[in-house]
């Protein structure tokens, strides 16, 4: 028997020693058949990552729930429809736990960073726009970033928005 044969089943004899269920798993996901069209070309990172063979082997995200640590979302997107978190979570003193909304720098300019971030991570595949990466995950915003004190790490809230997500049951972090 020629080496690499060996070595594939020695590999695979080990994953199922090791990790019993990811087989099962595997064969489980459901198989959509989305292709590169253009909604999937018009987020170029897609095809950076080679997202297409994941997506026809079932992958979408869906189960997934990711959670977003940044400046906010805005939480009435089309984009996010049904797909946000209950636990979002407002890690600021300037507006009510559950708005995760974005607000108004002090330069004046509004900060859509968290939004575009999220879109890049879960947007909608839905014949409009782009789509995510992970298009049918459910999306966690925790607005974190850029509301404590910069200069007092003591006062930046990123750590705790970041256990906070473990908590929810996030199986996915971006921060």
């Amino acid at each position: 028997m020629p080496t690499r044969f060996r070595t594939i089943k020695l590999f695979l004899a080990t994953t199922a020693l090791f990790a019993p269920n990811l087989s099962l798993a595997q064969e489980s996901v459901a198989s959509p058949a989305p292709v590169a069209d253009a909604e999937y070309s018009r987020n170029w990172g897609l095809s950076m990552i080679n997202a297409l063979p994941a997506y026809l082997k079932g992958y979408t995200g869906k189960g997934v729930v990711v959670a977003i640590v940044d400046t906010g979302l805005d939480i009435n997107h089309p984009e996010f429809v049904a797909r946000i978190s209950k636990a979002l979570h407002n890690f600021g003193t300037d507006k009510r736990l559950a708005d995760v909304s974005h607000s108004v720098d002090k330069d004046g300019v509004p900060d859509g960073h968290g939004t575009h971030v999220a879109g890049i991570i879960g947007a909608a595949r839905d014949g409009t726009g782009m789509q995510g990466v992970a298009y049918e995950s459910t999306v966690l915003p925790l607005r974190a970033v850029d509301i404590g004190d910069p200069d007092d790490p003591e006062m930046d809230p990123t750590n705790e928005a970041i256990e906070y997500a473990i908590g929810a049951g996030a199986g996915v972090l971006n921060g």
